[in-house]
Parts: C-alpha cells; structure tokens; sequence
C-alpha cells in the first residue's frame, strides 16, 4: 500500500486525510461501470459520474 501511495501521490503536495484513504481504498469507495462514460457505482449502492456533464 505504501508503495502505491509514493507512485500515485506527488511527493510536495500535502494530501487530506480523505484523498489517502481514497487512493489506498479505491474498491471500498466505488467501482467503475463498464463503457465510456466515467460512472460509477459507489460502495452504499447509487451511481456517480466524475468529470464534465
């Protein structure tokens, strides 16, 4: 995991506790729908999109 966060993570910016999390548990947070389209299916079970409308 910490090996994943050094690759991920820039070194000089200060992360918040939450975007850590995110990026050490993405599976636990949500997971991406199949296509194009950045959507997802989060862990409580509605949908997101990311990005632009």
């Amino acid at each position: 995991m910490a090996a994943r966060l050094r690759r991920l993570a820039p070194e000089a910016a200060a992360m918040s506790p939450g975007a850590m999390a995110a990026l050490a548990y993405p599976d636990r947070i949500g997971l991406r729908r199949k296509g194009d389209e950045a959507r997802y299916v989060l862990s409580g079970g509605k949908g997101a999109r990311a990005g632009r409308r």
